[in-house]
């Protein structure tokens, strides 16, 4: 499985400048599967693990985008929030 994803110089750029600054994550290791991303695992008593989220779930879409579309950078970006304010829905 890859971790990785290709990014433009201003999405590398956008990524370093987002770096720690959120506080809170879903509880969840993301990573590419099948073309989409998908849950490698999840922290037992998290967000995603109150959520339902199991290991092996793929992530379809994030806000009505098809995640083949979204590098992982990106994902991982906009999942986390800050403290006591992330919200998964299923």
């Amino acid at each position: 499985m890859r971790n990785s994803s290709y990014l433009t110089p201003a999405e590398y750029k956008h990524f370093k400048e987002q770096q720690g600054k959120f506080k809170a994550s879903i509880g969840a290791t993301v990573s590419k599967r099948y073309g989409f991303r998908g849950i490698v695992s999840v922290i037992p008593g998290g967000p995603a693990d109150k959520a339902g989220i199991e290991t092996g779930d793929i992530i379809e879409s994030l806000e009505g985008r098809s995640t083949r579309d979204i590098s992982l950078a990106e994902i991982l970006k906009s999942l986390p929030g800050e403290k006591d304010q992330t919200s998964i829905c299923r």
